[in-house]
């Protein structure tokens, strides 16, 4: 089979993907892993057993910043498993939900620092759809179930296996995240990613402070009126109407697609647990 190059990614999404992981595990440190590799091994079997149903795999491993125990990556998406990478990786990821998707990861870092009781050795499923390309130009729409693969002394997971299986050809769904152990849906820790999710979208300045609180009111004011956010914000409409302008601009150039108005932008982001 031919495999062709792996679609270019935002460098400097990249670099900042990279910076947070090293923020949540410092090179300085030493990290002694505490899951046994015959532990590791029966996973890995697992993983592998499943690649005939339309699933395909790797491990992340956070220390070395690489890619291993592809599994399924030349069967269902036509890349090479010998050189597939965190970069290539995150630059199958279709435009619509890149942010998303570096978003939640970057945030689920930060819930495991802060809540080190819920680092647990393949128990704990991320769950996440999404789209990735095919090597055929064509989107496929997956299930993403991420989990724990090692974690070392101090109680930080240090690496962690992505199972996706393929559900479909990608219609325009949107990304949507999860979290769930073997039993049920944790809405206790969803709670928790989703307040670390609205501080990171924050953060990233992806939008202007100053449009933060227009979007906030168009996603949880009950009159959404841009008199009633104007009046709300002590603003002229004239402002709030400058405002969605600028609002529906980035959005178009961050999320790849067109909002009818900041209204809809706005419940966007609310239902993505962004806002």
């Amino acid at each position: 089979m031919k495999h062709n190059k792996i679609p270019n990614f935002n460098s400097s999404v990249l670099e900042t993907f990279l910076k947070n992981l090293r923020e949540y595990l410092p090179l300085n440190k030493s990290y002694n892993p505490q899951i046994s590799n015959e532990k590791q091994k029966k996973v890995l079997d697992r993983l592998r057993m499943n690649s005939d149903n339309r699933v395909f795999s790797f491990v992340i491993d956070g220390i070395s910043e690489k890619l291993i125990h592809p599994v399924g990556i030349s069967k269902y998406l036509g890349y090479s498993e010998d050189t597939f990478s965190i970069a290539d990786f995150l630059g199958l990821t279709h435009p619509q939900h890149s942010i998303e998707h570096w978003i939640t990861g970057v945030s689920i870092w930060n819930l495991l620092d802060k809540h080190k009781k819920f680092a647990t050795f393949d128990d704990i499923q991320f769950v996440h759809q999404l789209a990735l390309k095919h090597v055929d130009g064509s989107f496929l729409f997956c299930t993403c179930n991420a989990f724990i693969f090692q974690i070392s002394d101090c109680g930080k997971a240090i690496s962690y296996g992505y199972q996706f299986s393929i559900l479909k050809n990608w219609e325009g769904e949107h990304f949507s995240s999860s979290i769930a152990d073997k039993l049920k849906i944790r809405e206790d820790i969803l709670e928790l990613l989703k307040n670390e999710k609205i501080k990171n979208f924050i953060e990233s300045k992806i939008f202007l402070d100053s449009h933060m609180p227009v979007l906030r009111q168009l996603a949880y004011l009950e009159e959404k009126t841009s008199k009633s956010v104007a009046d709300n914000l002590e603003l002229t409409q004239n402002t709030i109407k400058s405002h969605n302008k600028e609002l529906l601009k980035r959005a178009k150039d961050v999320f790849h697609k067109d909002f009818k108005n900041s209204l809809n932008l706005a419940e966007y982001l609310r239902n993505q647990s962004l806002i």
